[in-house]
């Protein structure tokens, strides 16, 4: 069982027990947009397994990349007028990043190369962080009904389709296998979830900061582990993926001023 301590776990512990630091540290540090934004898409993991099976990996990126164009249309018609945050402006940029190819830049494959041990536990911790993400908008949404929780949500499903794909060209086992929601083999992450979970649940403010609290901790381990990786491939996801989170952060922001 993975016991890995994400660079972003003391940031997020010291801000579960202070939830005021969350509006100081934002304002004194706001986070860079960098890369290409790879934003809020409606997906699911195990649909975009199970009907690539077989498929090249030279014709994979090119499909997938269909498949979040479209995507972006469906989830920006869900929208509700009255929600302060469109879908359509989480979604900047997601399909001039489709038309890019996807997860690996275009119609030529990555060949997978030598992976380290850095790296092989980095991708196993961050599947499960945009799990842990992903299941904590759900249940916000379930309980507080605000849109910007489930467009997030959407979007941290296609998250952890990327990194799947990742963990399957390396010949890694996937931790998260058939979990359901709030269950995590991490056991650092299955103690965060529990505790953001029952702090989203005392009020809708509190259900936004704690929003703020996991998109900084994920832009904080997703630094990191870019500064670790050597291929190509996996820095080029993470890089999307760290330009999503810091769109995230700002529409959680931008929608916890308004109350």
């Amino acid at each position: 069982m993975s016991t890995k301590v994400p660079s972003g776990f003391g940031l997020m512990v010291d801000r579960i027990s202070d939830p005021h630091a969350n509006q100081l540290l934002s304002s004194r540090n706001p986070p860079p947009v960098i890369g290409t934004p790879f934003e809020a898409l409606e997906g699911n993991p195990r649909s975009i397994h199970s009907h690539t099976k077989g498929i090249t990996m030279k014709r994979f990126p090119v499909l997938l990349a269909s498949a979040f164009a479209l995507s972006v249309s469906i989830l920006t018609v869900g929208c509700s007028d009255a929600d302060p945050v469109s879908s359509a402006e989480i979604n900047a940029g997601a399909q001039s990043f489709a038309k890019d190819g996807a997860l690996d830049g275009g119609s030529d494959a990555v060949t997978a190369g030598t992976i380290s041990a850095e790296e092989r536990e980095d991708l196993l911790f961050m599947r499960e962080e945009e799990k842990m993400a992903r299941d904590i908008y759900i249940m916000m949404y379930q309980r507080w009904g605000t849109r910007v929780f489930d467009n997030i949500s959407k979007s941290e499903a296609t998250h952890m389709a990327a990194i799947l794909n990742l963990l399957e060209r390396y010949g890694i086992p996937d931790p998260v296998g058939a979990n359901g929601v709030g269950v995590f083999t991490d056991e650092n992450l299955q103690q965060l979830y529990d505790q953001l979970l029952e702090r989203g649940n005392t009020s809708l403010q509190e259900a936004l900061e704690v929003g703020v609290v996991i998109e900084e901790t994920d832009i904080a381990d997703l630094k990191a582990a870019i500064a670790r990786a050597d291929n190509r491939d996996i820095t080029r996801v993470y890089t999307n993926l760290l330009a999503a989170s810091q769109n995230h952060l700002s529409a959680f922001t931008k929608v916890s001023s308004t109350y």
